[in-house]
């Protein structure tokens, strides 16, 4: 059975084979016809297409590139920086209308934050663009990171060269994300175009049984030798698991060293794991003129690197037919490397292809291939270097989470940036924070903090306890307000500790005590109050330098106001909780007796409007009652001594 492009087929000579072999056990036809099918059962399941993620930059709807059909995701809420018209800077840059730039008022460091992407190896590929404006720096140069490794530092002169236009990097991506990050060098906006995320092969580019996830292998140069033309993988029907290479051309060596060739018959063994390269690499080649002249090409590097190199052969000059006829070395700067390779032998056939690989140190800034005939000349159909890169370890997460929580709450100037990784790459760490290289934890960590007169006006956040491994901190001439959080007594490495001219208030807290290491404490110029902690007061007697001038509410120690009886923060609170209390008790009661009050002016009022009716009353009666015509005696009066009678 033979595998090609990641399904199975069986040739016709072995389906006879097959045939026959079942036909001598005699099985019954619905046995045979199962057996003949189970290959088509392996086809389907077959393996899944590679992950794969094109991002339009700048781009506010998915965009579909022909001839292709490819689709390019529009790059909403992954990034900052401003979106804006863009010219491509080359033919091989893919045909989108738009890109990304980051001006430096952004801040130096600003970065493409992408999730849920799968566990694997990937092909990270990044365009650059240039900005449709008359006058503009149309070539910006920057530094490009990935995952807080960087791998390339834009030159002068990228723009004129098709390879150069973007930059590629083979990485293993295991936490579901990925961080691809732009700094800023002075010279220019970085304007991004596309960013291209493919997944490959796991076991790819293994150059070595050492290799591990650690090593990001940056391609320095991919070329395809004697042929006019650059092409993509998806030119040559590559494999989807090869990752849709670039494939810059190289028509010669030199002017008289090589001759071109090539072949439209079949190449065998090409597209097979782990690195699946297209066959129709293979069928062009440079070959020596003469059987005597080296094969030779020099590249550019930078020095002091390590830099893996990858050799691809075929046999498809007609005029050598068998093992022997051609046979010469290989050397990497005057080192040989191989010896008396003879690509018939070691493939095993004719158009049969040929991969070899070596990684060496480079000290000097060129890197020269020589092929050096034996017999019959040199013959080469491709060549890949990519320079080797140890991945820098991260941040300590949870501290990268505190720092975040305190450009929030501290309101962290725009300029200063803080995206991607505080720590990496070394060359770009963030304005403000000091790093220290942990090997406990094997990761990055905080251990300083220098953001004085930098314009803050937020407050202290609790969570600043979580950079433990703090030693300084110096946030004085700002304009912070509320407490001082008692959570940085939990710092136990603090040495140096400086809050002096903010707005801070509140006491200090107890816990501030417990630093043992405390050296130095600047809190002077707040509006802090209360007693100065105890264990504060005693270290002035060992060598601490500790100011608490200017807060008029602080007493307690040496050059500060002597402190009345001394209550703690829980009796402040419950008596300002008592005062309040009793206030509304106040109140209440007070509305009750203004109620009542009411209530009897109200009675009052209605009295005073029904007395002249009740007073004729009371007079009618009393004369009934002294004029009855009988007196006590039951004796009738006249009326000349009773006088009128008064009828109701």
């Amino acid at each position: 059975m033979r595998k090609a492009n990641g399904t199975c087929a069986l040739r016709g000579s072995e389906l006879k084979h097959m045939a026959r072999s079942v036909h001598r056990l005699r099985l019954p036809l619905p046995w045979l016809l199962l057996l003949l099918c189970c290959p088509v059962f392996s086809v389907a399941s077959a393996r899944p297409a590679p992950f794969a993620m094109r991002i339009s930059c700048g781009a506010r709807e998915n965009v579909i590139t022909k001839p292709s059909n490819t689709t390019w995701f529009k790059d909403f809420d992954y990034s900052g920086g401003i979106p804006f018209n863009a010219t491509d800077p080359s033919f091989i840059t893919p045909p989108l209308d738009t890109l990304r730039y980051f001006p430096l008022s952004e801040g130096p460091e600003n970065c493409y934050m992408i999730n849920r992407v799968p566990h694997g190896h990937y092909v990270i590929r990044i365009f650059f663009g240039s900005i449709a404006l008359p006058n503009y720096d149309n070539e910006p140069l920057f530094d490009i990171s990935v995952e807080g490794t960087q791998i390339t530092s834009l030159k002068s002169g990228w723009s004129t060269h098709d390879d150069q236009v973007f930059s590629e990097a083979l990485v293993y991506l295991r936490d579901g994300s990925v961080s691809i990050c732009f700094h800023s060098t002075g010279h220019g906006d970085p304007a991004i175009l596309a960013i291209e995320i493919l997944q490959i092969d796991e076991r790819a580019y293994q150059f070595s049984q050492q290799v591990s996830e650690g090593i990001i292998l940056r391609t320095a140069k991919r070329l395809s030798c004697g042929v006019e033309d650059a092409k993509f993988g998806v030119d040559y029907n590559g494999d989807q698991w090869g990752g849709d290479r670039f494939w810059n051309y190289i028509m010669t060596f030199g002017q008289i060293a090589d001759t071109r060739r090539s072949t439209r018959g079949t190449i065998k063994q090409a597209s097979s794991p782990p690195n699946f390269y297209p066959a129709a690499l293979y069928k062009q080649a440079l070959v020596s003129i003469d059987s005597q002249l080296d094969l030779e090409y020099t590249l550019d590097v930078d020095p002091n690197r390590n830099y893996s190199i990858w050799l691809h052969f075929a046999e498809i000059d007609a005029s050598i037919t068998g093992v022997g006829q051609r046979v010469f070395d290989i050397l990497i700067n005057g080192d040989t490397v191989f010896e008396d390779v003879d690509v018939i032998k070691l493939s095993g056939d004719r158009y049969a292809a040929l991969v070899l690989n070596t990684t060496v140190a480079v000290s000097g800034r060129t890197l020269t291939i020589t092929l050096h005939p034996i017999k019959g000349g040199a013959i080469i159909n491709a060549i890949e270097i990519f320079e080797v890169i140890m991945a820098e370890s991260k941040t300590l997460s949870d501290e990268v989470n505190a720092l975040l929580s305190l450009k929030k709450t501290l309101g962290l100037p725009v300029r200063l940036g803080w995206n991607g990784d505080p720590c990496v790459p070394q060359q770009h760490p963030w304005s403000g924070a000091d790093c220290q290289f942990d090997r406990t934890s094997n990761k990055w960590v905080i251990d300083g903090l220098a953001l004085d007169n930098q314009g803050l006006k937020g407050f202290l956040p609790n969570d600043i306890s979580k950079l433990r491994h703090l030693q300084s901190i110096n946030l004085s001439g700002n304009s912070m307000q509320g407490p001082i959080p008692s959570s940085l007594g939990k710092i136990t490495s603090l040495e140096v500790l400086d809050l002096s001219f903010n707005s801070l208030n509140g006491s200090i807290p107890e816990t501030l005590g417990q630093l043992t290491s405390l050296q130095t404490l600047n809190v002077n110029s707040n509006s802090l109050s209360g007693k100065v902690p105890a264990a504060l007061g005693g270290r002035l007697l060992h060598r601490a330098s500790f100011n608490f001038t200017d807060n008029h509410g602080l007493c307690g120690i040496p050059g500060l106001p002597t402190c009345g009886p001394h209550l703690t923060a829980g009796v402040r609170i419950g008596i300002g909780f008592g005062v309040l209390a009793a206030f509304l008790l106040l109140v209440i009661v007070s509305i009750c007796c203004w109620k009542r009050r009411q209530n009897i002016l109200r009675v009052q009022q209605i009295a005073a409007r029904d007395a002249p009716y009740a007073k004729a009353r009371t007079h009618l009666s009393r004369d009934i009652q002294m004029n009855r015509q009988y007196n006590h005696h039951g004796q009738s009066r006249t009326a000349a001594e009773t006088g009128p009678i008064l009828l109701t």
